[in-house]
């Protein structure tokens, strides 16, 4: 026997309320990493650029970062990461080959490069 509409359309509002509830412990789950993520990028002691792989542009950096170069943190987003480092063979030269290895999808760590100010 058919169950009558009002009762299917009960049982599946009921479904979209649990499917719901998930949803919305999955987004504040996630909501918690992303905060979690934004606060060690933010206050490590460590400077850090995220750098697009298209271009070298600077996407956006923690304030270690403002703080060791001495630029204002609105300057740099937008700005070349190349033009950060010294005209040295361990800073633009070795920034360069280190930037090729990390477009080249290759791990890039613990490389000290020589920065200007």
């Amino acid at each position: 026997m058919k169950k009558p509409r009002h009762q299917e359309l009960r049982e599946r509002i009921r479904e979209l309320e649990r499917e719901l509830f998930t949803c919305r412990q999955a987004e504040g789950a996630l909501r918690e990493r992303e905060e979690s993520y934004r606060d060690l990028y933010e206050n490590a002691a460590s400077a850090y650029f995220s750098i697009s792989a298209y271009d070298g542009s600077i996407l956006r950096c923690n304030s270690a970062a403002e703080q060791l170069l001495g630029y204002e943190r609105e300057t740099l987003p937008g700005m070349n990461v190349f033009d950060l480092y010294a005209d040295t063979p361990l800073g633009k030269g070795k920034a360069r080959e280190v930037f090729r290895r990390f477009k080249a999808g290759k791990p890039v760590k613990d490389v000290e490069l020589q920065m200007k100010r």
